[in-house]
């Protein structure tokens, strides 16, 4: 397995513990040169609650997995 793959198994195990949250794929911002990982609350939309979210930073895209992952365990 790639520390990539370690990194989303990760993720995905920490939004076991938060229902309603998903991960989105990393992505790079070359402006920054730095990738971002972001989950978020999907929250009832109809009832027009806000929807919480984190994001992470990395300078690989495994880094900012596993920084997310880390940031919704402690969530």
């Amino acid at each position: 397995m790639s520390d990539t793959e370690a990194a989303w198994e990760a993720v995905r195990e920490a939004l076991e513990r938060l229902p309603g949250w998903e991960a989105t794929p990393p992505h790079w911002h070359p402006e920054e040169r730095l990738w971002a990982a972001t989950a978020f609350c999907k929250g009832d939309i109809h009832r027009f609650e806000r929807c919480a979210a984190v994001q992470s930073r990395g300078m690989t895209e495994a880094e900012a997995l596993w920084e997310l992952a880390e940031a919704l365990r402690t969530r």
